[in-house]
């Protein structure tokens, strides 16, 4: 292994959550920085170390205006004689953005490059050996910065450089705290100013000695000791500064204030209170932000009081007379459900003169830009990780502002939202443009900006507030800005903040990487060669190495041939591949039996392997066109002593194969080209599916039921214990739904977005349980925002096609049309697109998802041409089995047992009696799909096989979905979607279910 690991330098920087409420604790007290290490890069308790140590620390402060660029560079010293994973850990200063990161590869500092976290993380994965922690960090939108570098060699070290922009606050400044005792080899620190600031004020932390001078402030020492926290505050400066960033262009920073007569007092009015009471805000610090809002209203006067309390599940509105009753209202407030701001809609919010909103403001499902409340708006936020730049800007152009309790007093908070701050309205140049701009926080009575500089001259401010009528301040641009990029920088990352939920990823990527800001959409990574960043596809820095550059491009360019190639010869391929098939399908009885080819054991389930599987039940159908529900009807089972639940297949309607029909309705009702009737259903075998009831065992869910009556207190408790992991939520979510709690099970299911460790998985995890639950439109939403993430693979676009299939199938005739054309595309996408070697032969089972809506689409008017016409053919059978997994780390493989014993296996695909497996997929998700033409009377065992599992997925067990037809692209076809548990370590096969054709 450590062979490998040698060739295999690589490092990702990100900004993780920091747990706890930021203005309960004293920060200064706690560890920061953090280093800890991990023997061989296992992330295991017993192979932590604490070997590593940090030997140098290189720290420069540079001071622009109200802004704060530092450089900090780090050499971590490994003396052991273990080879170790180093992670570190910052807390930065509050509102702190990351702009740089470095790490030493040969001697050589090489600079990071922002990628999005998708591809960051399969970067790093794709070079470290299986069941090896990668241990990944993204950004969210807090102030504690992250990395893991991995390797560090015995008696050797590694080097980091960090670099972040931090904006000054008005009342704090720059606060960097160190923990109780920080040993540092050897500390370099400087602190230097622009020279449009007067001498700041500091405050240095213990083992710091020094004064400010001309040149600034600098130290050097050996055998530090770090405590307390370091602190600049500029005593004064221009209420106009301008700076260039580095190849960007010019930006400016205004600070003003208005001391006057025209700030004056502020009435409330009636007021709205709109209380976030999603899962990411369980850690809030409530006891702080009740205290502010009772206060508030207390001092104002306020006896109209509405409160609407939303998550995604909707919205709550109660009335209150006074400040006493709306605390106890809060005080009872359960929390849960993902970030939603389409939930606040006017409606709900009624005709309140101001709006409190108490919100961490990181939208986790549905757009936000519809969030633009017709009051006067303070956005209040307690957690670290709040996406100040959305709250703030939606508060300040409303005349609000944030009211930051992680770095302010309720006192002062009190002062500011009972006078009427000045807000700015426009700010245009001289020929009046219209310039964009950060609003930052300005102080009790001010205002700060920052903006891209116009080519030429002035600034013009309209700010409200300061009287009766909009007061202009103009602001001359100087000739000249000295280059620093902080400026620039803030403003950048205020524009993807605010942005975040409303534009497109890739174009937040490049704003990201223009202006070199990490974000929860762009990730820093640096790795060793060219030939990683080539297989990557991921550009080096710009500043790397010329021999190595050159070395990339060499092989992009060659990489890009060969694409070249494969697009070109793709048509052809998936003709031949499809011919193959097709070819089968027609003359299927051509190979050798080979029965009982059971690798597990005798040909029945292995009564030690815990198998978990249900019957997943679709949304219901308007009452017109759905059929009488089957009475399930319960057998024993002789394999396993459990009761399955067994489900007659019921007749689809031929527009849409997976739409149960009256049996009434005749099948010339509808377009000739869409009726497909090969089987004649007439003489055709009964058929049964019998599916495994769900099982789940988990200690929560075991305390759950084991309370009873009493199990609202043990989801509290057990959420303290479990909830900060997706799989918590997941779990929960299936057991509201086996008891018929739908919305219960819908917003456990969305709690798992709000948390720091959800990942593209969870996103599809949700996704799909959105589907089996009827919430199908935010089902597509997630997946759309899946394609665009994880643009590399095919799953993403087939999971939303069939989502979009399902929603069309409830809807009018136009929205119909738009879902199966966007569907037919996505499977078209599938199609024609050269995938690499992971996915074999994926094509073909879109193809057959394709030609089972082409004719129904082109009913309704839409276009097929993206997929050639002699491809789309239906491939008719009697049995068809789709299987798809949730994890990328898992390799399964999908078996079936015919009615005469012949197993098909993935070194057995085809069948005596016609049956055909696709090609294995060895490297997660699927799909692998069995069909049998003419299936003999009998019953078909449908198992999955694993040889490996995802242990380290924070969502908890991979996810089996199986696709059971019954007569696929006949008049008569009928599905069955099943759901399936494969625990972390538990290897070999495991039954999904049984087809049963003819008799028992």
């Amino acid at each position: 292994m450590l062979q490998f690991l040698r060739t295999c330098w690589i490092a990702i920087l990100g900004i993780v959550l920091a747990t706890g409420p930021a203005i309960a604790e004293d920060r200064a007290a706690k560890p920061n920085p953090v280093l800890m290490a991990r023997a061989n890069g296992v992330n295991d308790a017993s192979a932590n170390s604490k070997a590593l140590t940090i030997e140098t620390m290189d720290m420069r402060v540079k001071l622009r205006g109200r802004t704060a660029e530092t450089t900090l560079t780090l050499r971590f010293a490994n003396p052991s004689s273990q080879t170790l994973e180093g992670e570190f850990a910052l807390d930065m200063p509050l509102g702190s953005v990351v702009t740089g990161y470095a790490l030493d590869i040969g001697g050589a500092m090489i600079d990071g490059v922002l990628v999005p976290p998708y591809q960051a993380r399969q970067a790093y994965e794709q070079r470290v050996e299986r069941r090896v922690d990668p241990g990944i960090v993204e950004v969210t939108y807090g102030s504690r910065f992250s990395t893991r570098v991995f390797p560090i060699f015995p008696r050797q070290g590694r080097t980091i450089r960090l670099s972040f922009v931090t904006p000054l606050d008005p009342k704090n400044g720059y606060v960097l705290p160190f923990g109780s005792s920080v040993s540092v080899g050897s500390l370099k620190l400087s602190i230097e100013s622009s020279g449009d600031n007067t001498a700041p004020t500091i405050e240095l932390p213990r083992g710091i000695a020094g004064r400010w001078s001309a040149e600034g402030l600098a130290f050097e020492g050996k055998g530090i000791q770090l405590g307390g926290a370091l602190k600049i505050q500029p005593t004064s400066g221009p209420k106009l500064s301008v700076s260039t960033h580095p190849g960007e262009g010019r930006f400016f920073e205004i600070i003003d204030r208005e001391d006057g007569p025209g700030i004056k007092a502020a009435s409330a009015g009636t007021v709205a209170v709109l209380w976030d009471r999603s899962r990411s805000r369980l850690d809030g610090d409530h006891a702080n932000e009740i205290e502010l809002l009772t206060k508030y209203l207390e001092k104002g006067g306020a006896s109209d009081i509405r409160l609407v309390l939303f998550d995604s599940s909707g919205a709550e509105t109660s009335t209150h007379s006074s400040g006493a009753s709306l605390r106890t209202a809060l005080n009872t407030v359960r929390y849960g459900g993902a970030t939603s701001f389409a939930t606040l809609t006017n409606a709900a919010i009624g005709t309140a003169d101001t709006c409190l909103l108490v919100s961490d403001g990181l939208a986790t499902l549905d757009r936000r830009d519809a969030f633009d409340p017709a009051c006067r708006l303070f956005a209040i936020a307690s957690s670290r990780d709040a996406d100040r730049g959305f709250l703030g800007g939606r508060a300040r152009r409303s005349g609000g502002d944030l009211i930051d309790l992680a770095s302010t007093t309720i006192d002062d908070a009190l002062n500011r939202m009972n006078r009427t701050a000045p807000t700015v309205v426009s700010v245009t140049a001289d020929d009046g443009k219209r310039i964009d701009v950060a609003t930052l926080d300005g102080g009790s009575n001010g205002w700060r900006i920052i903006g891209e500089a116009p080519d030429r001259g002035d600034v013009i401010v309209t700010i409200s507030g300061l009287g009766k009528a909009n007061t202009t301040r103009r602001y001359s641009m100087p000739s000249s800005a000295p280059v620093f990029g902080g400026t620039g920088a803030l403003w950048a990352s205020h524009e993807i903040g605010t942005n975040a939920a409303d534009r497109k990823p890739e174009e937040l990527l490049k704003l990201a990487r223009r202006y070199s800001v990490a974000s929860p959409l762009a990730s820093f990574i640096v790795l060793e060669t060219p030939q990683d960043y080539a297989q990557a596809q991921i550009e080096p820095p710009a500043s790397y190495p010329k021999a190595q550059r050159a070395a990339y491009d060499n092989m992009r360019a060659a990489a890009a041939t060969a694409l070249a190639g494969r697009t070109k010869n793709q048509s052809a391929m998936v003709t031949r591949l499809f011919a193959a098939k097709r070819n089968w399908w027609t003359a299927p009885q051509v190979s050798t039996p080979r029965k009982n080819r059971n690798t597990g054991g005798g040909g029945e389930e292995n009564a030690e392997i815990a198998v978990s599987a249900s019957r997943v039940e679709g949304p219901d159908l308007p009452a017109e066109s759905a059929p009488p529900a089957p009475e399930p009807q319960m057998e024993s089972d002789e394999e396993g002593g459990r009761e399955p639940i067994v489900v007659t297949a019921t007749q689809l309607d031929p527009r849409f194969p997976s739409r149960p029909r009256r049996r009434s309705e005749r099948y010339n009702d509808y377009p000739a080209a869409a009726v497909r009737d090969q089987d004649q259903a007439q003489g055709q075998p009964q058929a049964k599916i019998i599916l495994d009831k769900w099982n789940a065992s988990r200690p929560y869910l075991d305390a759950i039921n084991a309370a009873g009556t009493d199990a609202s207190k043990a989801i509290a408790e057990q959420e303290k214990k479990y909830g900060g992991l997706p799989a918590f939520y997941l779990d929960l979510s299936a057991w509201f739904a086996e008891k018929g709690r739908t919305a219960e099970a819908i917003r456990a299911a969305a709690s798992a977005l709000d948390l720091p460790a959800r990942n593209n998985d969870t996103l599809a995890i949700v996704a799909a349980r959105f589907l089996r639950l009827g919430e199908t439109d935010r089902a597509i939403w997630l997946l759309e925002q899946l394609v665009t993430l994880e643009p590399d693979r095919p799953q993403p676009r087939r999971t939303l096609a069939l989502a979009l299939i399902q929603r069309s199938q409830k809807a009018q005739a136009s929205t119909a049309k738009a879902d199966l054309q966007r569907a037919f595309d996505l499977l078209a996408e599938v199609v024609n697109t050269p995938w690499d070697g992971r996915y074999p032969e994926v094509e073909l089972i879109a193809l057959n998802d394709a030609s089972a809506i082409a004719d129904p689409l082109k009913a309704l008017g839409g276009s097929t041409k993206a997929i050639d016409a002699d491809l789309l053919q239906i491939l008719d059978v009697d049995i068809r089995v789709v299987v798809e997994w949730n994890t990328k780390s898992t390799d399964m493989d999908l078996w079936v047992d015919e009615a005469d014993g012949e197993r098909i296996i993935f070194n057995h695909p085809r069948s005596a009696k016609g049956g055909y497996l696709s090609r294995d997929m060895t490297q997660g998700f699927g799909p692998e799909e069995y069909f049998i033409r003419k299936a003999p009377s009998g019953t078909y065992a449908i198992r999955v096989n694993t040889f490996a599992t995802d242990r380290l997925n924070p969502n908890g067990p991979t996810t089996v979905t199986a696709r059971l037809y019954r007569n696929f692209g006949r008049t008569n076809q009928s599905e069955e979607l099943i759901d399936m548990e494969v625990l972390p370590g538990v290897e070999g096969e495991l039954r999904i279910g049984r087809i049963t054709i003819g008799g028992k």
